[in-house]
């Protein structure tokens, strides 16, 4: 920590009498100078001097004190030393004239020092009021408001000086009387004001605040945040307020502002839900419409498809012997055409089913279920593939019928991806999680490529030429559709030559 410096004592004298002195103030830890009277304003200003003791010769020398008093920076104590004042009437005149002290000669040394110590004191408590005073004048002009203290029994109010820069009065142009204030009071606010001050009273409450409106000096209203504290008598009578009014205009036309603009979003968002509604609506219908005419072209196309192939098997039975080797693969690959068109038409019949209407869920049981597809589908029988079930499957709540459509294309697509001579090896089994149950397919199949699982579940998304592997490309949007509708998910994780692992998530039954 750094010493303070000391402080700084001019002596103002002629007489050699100074140097006792300036001995004594040293010798109390004082910084001193000396110098000669005509010299004395000079040496004040380079010394910048916390304290001056001026030595007089007789009481004449009094006439240079007010004229050295008027030099010094404000507050400056002045010690005046002279042996006229052993007499009261001296000292009276001395201290009329601007001294702080009169000390009379002889001095004894250690009343100069208590003096000097005192005044010095004094003094220092005189700057830091007057630093407070100045930061607190600061403080209220910063913050676009005033301070006030309302004497509440004499009705008497004193204000600082922002209420200038905060409702256009200056100090002198308001009245001291308390009434002033409440005459100021938007009237529509202050009923409100009088009774919110009112019970704060009535229960002595040691803290008010309030928002209201208060009249500016040209005429408009300003809101504004009113808070002050609330001092009682020993009767529990409220005595003094003293407060802080600061203005809140801005927040408050913004918060306005916001209001309009909430309103406004509010009645779009209004208008825009019944476009939204209608439009909706509309879309729904077309929807509702396109489904409907989907499934009425590929249902009624299905029917010269049937047709087509018929014919194309009873040429092929009945006069394949009267075509050459040429007719013959014309006929084949129509006929192969028209089942394959016709498989497009199934799976777009099945797809617009997992879509339309309604998909009631209940309670399945899935090991019956995936235990009643393989006994029923010839292509996932042995000798044709090896498929094991890890039992017990649990249950869940799910679409039966389009459960069974969901596992019989997972099991489809597991035996025929495989490898030529490669025979299809499947594996079936359950995890449960909280709330949900994961039901796995695993296959020893050819894989799928990372990049090509992005698409996988789409329409029409074809991974290898139809002379490879047969099929529409529509298997797994089917699943992807049915599962969706089950309030459930579906997903893959493969690489490609390593097989693939199929999951299907759905709710368990609770």
């Amino acid at each position: 920590m750094q010493p303070l410096d000391p402080a700084k004592v001019v002596i103002i004298g002629e007489e050699p009498a100074n140097g006792a002195l300036a001995k004594t103030l040293r010798g109390g830890g004082y910084a001193v100078s000396e110098s000669r009277t005509a010299d004395a304003e000079t040496t004040i200003a380079k010394k910048a001097a916390d304290l001056i003791v001026l030595r007089l010769a007789d009481h004449k020398g009094l006439a240079s004190c007010p004229r050295l008093k008027s030099s010094l920076q404000t507050g400056v104590p002045v010690i005046l030393i002279s042996n006229t004042f052993d007499r009261s009437e001296c000292r009276a005149e001395g201290l009329q004239a601007g001294g702080d002290a009169c000390l009379a000669e002889p001095i004894e040394p250690s009343e100069l020092l208590a003096q000097v110590k005192c005044l010095l004191r004094v003094r220092k408590v005189e700057l830091a009021l007057r630093e407070s005073e100045q930061r607190f004048r600061l403080a209220t002009e910063a913050m676009n408001g005033l301070v006030y203290e309302w004497d509440v029994s004499e009705r008497l109010t004193r204000r600082s000086a922002g209420i200038a820069e905060f409702l256009g009065w200056r100090p002198e142009e308001v009245p001291t009387h308390s009434d002033w204030w409440p005459e100021q009071i938007h009237p529509e606010d202050a009923p409100a004001v009088h009774q919110h001050f009112g019970e704060a009273v009535a229960r002595q409450a040691n803290h008010c605040g309030l928002e209201y409106r208060v009249r500016h000096k040209d005429g408009h209203y300003l809101w504004i945040w009113d808070s002050n504290r609330i001092v009682y008598n020993e009767k529990g009578e409220a005595m003094q307020v003293i407060g802080c009014a600061v203005s809140i205009d801005e927040r408050k036309r913004a918060e306005e502002q916001l209001l309009r603009a909430k309103e406004e979003l509010h009645r779009a968002n209004e208008g825009l839900e019944v476009k939204v509604e209608k439009r909706t609506r509309k879309l729904l219908e077309m929807v509702a419409e396109l489904e409907s005419w989907s499934y009425s072209i590929a249902h009624d196309m299905r029917a010269p498809l049937r047709t087509m192939h018929n014919f194309s098997n009873f040429l092929l039975e009945e006069y394949s012997e009267r075509l050459d080797a040429i007719g013959m693969n014309y006929l084949q690959r129509i006929d192969a055409a028209t089942q394959r068109l016709d498989h497009y038409l199934r799976d777009l019949l099945h797809y617009g089913k997992m879509g339309r209407g309604e998909l009631p869920l209940r309670e399945v049981d899935t090991t019956t279920l995936i235990g009643e597809i393989l006994a029923t589908y010839p292509n996932l029988q042995p000798p044709k593939c090896d498929i094991k079930v890890r039992l017990p499957l649990p249950r869940v709540q799910a679409n039966a019928s389009a459960l069974t459509q969901v596992f019989s294309n997972l099991l489809g697509n597991a035996v025929k991806f495989v490898k030529e001579d490669t025979v299809p090896e499947v594996s079936i089994w359950a995890e449960e999680k909280p709330g949900w149950v994961r039901l796995w397919v695993e296959d020893n199949g050819i894989g799928i490529d990372k990049q090509a699982q992005e698409r996988l579940f789409g329409m029409f998304q074809r991974l290898h030429p139809s002379s490879d592997y047969e099929g529409t490309g529509m298997g797994l949007a089917i699943v992807r559709r049915a599962v969706e509708r089950m309030n459930g998910t579906v997903g893959v994780e493969s690489e490609p030559n390593q097989g693939s692992r199929f999951w299907v998530e759905l709710k368990a039954v609770a």
